[in-house]
């Protein structure tokens, strides 16, 4: 009876135990299927044993750097967490504009670009002090009720 670990890939526990090349006589299932098939185990490594590696250097570097990283199992899985908790940037909430806020915005926004008379400016700037909220313009009434708030 053979145990590991794997001469090729470092892996403690397998399924199965194969015979391998000469100087590697013991092989998990992984890599010795690919032996078989292939000949040779020239860049090969399992997922298993990839995902360990990339596990541990993380956890090296972690601690090259002097964070505390840990490899917890829980249900069988690997999960790699961290001992302390990054606070996150709290961020206001958008107010999506409705189509006619929009359209009301653009043409306020057109009407201060371009040079308009003494009048114009007047009316435009003290229309919604003027009419309800719900009248548009020209006598236009809107249906529904919208939230628009008169900018200045």
């Amino acid at each position: 009876m053979m145990n590991g670990p794997c001469m090729h890939c470092g892996i403690d526990s397998t399924p199965l135990w194969r015979k391998g090349p000469n100087g590697k006589s013991i092989l998990c299932n992984a890599c010795g299927s690919r032996f078989k098939a292939k000949g040779n185990l020239e860049n090969y490594l399992p997922k298993i044993a990839l995902q360990n590696r990339i596990l541990r250097l993380n956890i090296e570097k972690a601690n090259d750097k002097g964070l505390k990283l840990s490899n917890k199992t829980s249900g069988g899985i690997n999960t790699n967490t961290r001992d302390f908790k990054i606070p996150r940037k709290k961020r206001s909430p958008v107010k999506k504009l409705t189509p006619i806020e929009r359209f009301h915005k653009t043409l306020l926004r057109l009407s201060k670009s371009e040079k308009l008379s003494n009048d114009n400016i007047l009316l435009t700037e003290n229309m919604n002090n003027f009419m309800p909220n719900n009248e548009i313009g020209l006598g236009c009434i809107l249906l529904h009720k919208t939230n628009v708030t008169p900018t200045n």
